[in-house]
Order: C-alpha cells, then structure tokens, then sequence
C-alpha cells in the first residue's frame, strides 16, 4: 500500500516451525500464553489461511478439554497424546527428580523446535510462504531482500555441529533470494558467550551488527 522501493524479510528459522503451530501453550506449555493464532496450510493452488477468526482464549480453555474434538486439530503439528499421558513413576517424586536430573540440559520440548525436517510439510509450507511474500513484493515493484535471523540455540548447534540444522533450506533460500547473512559477524563478537548478542532476543549488539550487514 506504500509503494515501497524495497521489502526485507527477516527470516528466523524458527518460524519454520511457527508456521506449522495453532496453539501455544501445544508448541511451548511453560510459556503461560493463552492463545491461538491463525497458520497457513498447503493447498493444490498454494497456501490457505485457518483458524480466522481466531479461538479466543476463554474458548482456547474449553477447546484444550477435549481437544482431539476440535474441527482443526488434525492441523496442529505440536499435539501428541503421548506428552500429556502420565506414567507409573511420576508419582513418585524421588524417581521424578532422579530422572529429570539425569536428563540434565536435555530439553524435549526445545528439540522439537530447534531439529529440523527436510521431508514434509514444515519446509515446503515455509517455502510457499516466503515465496507468496515474494510475489507480493514484486507485484509492488520493489527489491525483494532475506536477512537471516538464527537464534541463540541455532547458533550454539552450528558451532558444535558445524553446519545450520537448517542448511538445506537456507541454501534454497541463497540460490533463489537475494539473502543477507550477518551470522558470521554474529558468531565473532559472541566468542562462544552468547550473552554478548542476545538478551532473550537480539540485544542492542546483535542488532547493530545485522542492521551493518543490510
């Protein structure tokens, strides 16, 4: 509507998984938000919004009871049954404890959103979604820019492992996108101390340093 002369999209690849969730308190329990969003499905012709208008929060409650009863559950990648089902030794606190100390920093429901899959529907649908955004700002006559966004976990996993757990679907995005990759600068002022780039997100440092590289 504003006639822009260029468009840039931050691209942080957690939204991969966004894309893919209804209900928050489903893709992260412990973050306390009572709310559901709208999400993108794949459809023959391109991608359709659901969820519109969105579950308010006091219908979320109700919706959360019986929630396999919901007309858009199937669309809810972050449901299984199987964390919500209790087992024989959590009543006990002793083996509660003992176990969740030896899990140690293991996180399972951070691993959810920090493994990536290269087959299915989470990489095709943030696919057709950059790509709709694309159009959009073509049809507007501007320059179409992706600046790349990693988070702290991603970071930390691309200096162990020594590649994104996204690689295949950043390296699309580089082939096809004019993309901006400040990670390079990002990972040399952290030093391994990630404090130094973020605070929850991109503090002031982490910020000049992307807004350098676009």
């Amino acid at each position: 509507a504003f006639g822009p002369d260029l468009v840039v999209l931050g691209f942080a690849p957690e939204n991969l998984k966004r894309n893919l969730n209804l209900v928050r308190p489903l893709y992260d329990p412990r973050s306390g938000l009572p709310f559901a969003k709208p999400r993108f499905i794949l459809r023959e012709d391109g991608i359709s919004l659901i969820n519109v208008p969105v579950l308010s929060p006091e219908e979320l409650a109700g919706t959360l009871r019986d929630f396999e009863a919901w007309d858009l559950a199937r669309y809810e990648h972050f449901y299984d049954p199987a964390d919500f089902r209790g087992v024989w030794w959590q009543n006990s606190k002793l083996l509660a404890t003992a176990t969740t100390l030896r899990s140690g920093d293991r996180d399972p429901w951070l691993m959810k959103r920090i493994v990536f899959q290269e087959r299915g529907e989470e990489q095709q649908l943030g696919w057709m979604i950059i790509s709709a955004f694309a159009q959009e700002a073509a049809a507007a006559g501007a320059a179409f820019k992706i600046v790349h966004l990693p988070s702290h976990p991603e970071m930390e996993l691309r200096q162990s492992l020594g590649r994104w757990t996204y690689q295949t679907f950043l390296d699309a995005l580089k082939g096809e996108f004019d993309l901006i990759q400040p990670e390079d600068e990002l990972m040399e002022a952290a030093q391994g101390n990630y404090s130094r780039i973020f605070s929850g997100h991109y503090n002031a440092e982490g910020n000049r340093i992307i807004a350098a590289a676009v």
